[in-house]
């Protein structure tokens, strides 16, 4: 988009800050955020928010590099949602649903899904922290949710939100005007 999205407005807020408050808001336990491209300048803006920041520094190596340094900031859990930065109109409603599927125990990957399209945020059971932590490259989890279907959860939602990201200036209009709504 050529600048940093993470801070553009969005409601009270920025899209990175929109995403945080709706993780806060929700049921999760603990909300990791993991940050490459100009992190100390995001880093100023989201430091008031209670929330474990890890850097990394090698952002340029994909999506991947990302989950697992992530995940490595973190103890053994009950499970792992990963939440996209640019996806500001997920909020807790969705967050929470997903979390109590979860719950349930029924499946150890979680994922919504919108007019029959998954989206995210996406919840992994521990069990596939190993296989999260040996990606590579510009790719988050969509390979092991393909490579365990006997184990996913689809949660019908209805709300685009979950299959809705920030890629350029139209996507940011388009939630700009969602999110005023």
């Amino acid at each position: 988009m050529g600048v940093t999205k993470q801070l553009l407005p969005f409601g009270h807020s920025t899209i990175l800050g929109q995403v945080i408050r709706n993780a806060l808001d929700s049921n999760l336990d603990e909300i990791v955020v993991v940050l490459g491209y100009r992190a100390q300048e995001i880093v100023q803006r989201i430091s008031d928010a209670p929330v474990k920041v890890v850097i990394n520094a090698e952002f340029q190596q994909g999506l991947s590099s990302s989950i697992r340094k992530g995940l490595g900031s973190i103890a053994e859990t009950l499970a792992v949602m990963i939440i996209l930065a640019d996806q500001p109109l997920v909020g807790r409603e969705i967050i929470n649903a997903l979390i109590a599927e979860f719950d349930k125990g029924n499946r150890g990957i979680i994922v919504p899904v919108y007019n029959n399209n998954r989206g995210h945020p996406v919840i992994f059971a521990p069990l596939y922290r190993n296989e999260l932590l040996a990606l590579q490259g510009d790719i988050g989890g969509k390979e092991i949710v393909r490579a365990h279907p006997e184990d996913v959860c689809e949660v019908n939602v209805d709300s685009e939100a979950v299959i809705c990201d920030i890629d350029d200036s139209d996507d940011y209009q388009t939630q700009l005007e969602k999110g005023s709504l």
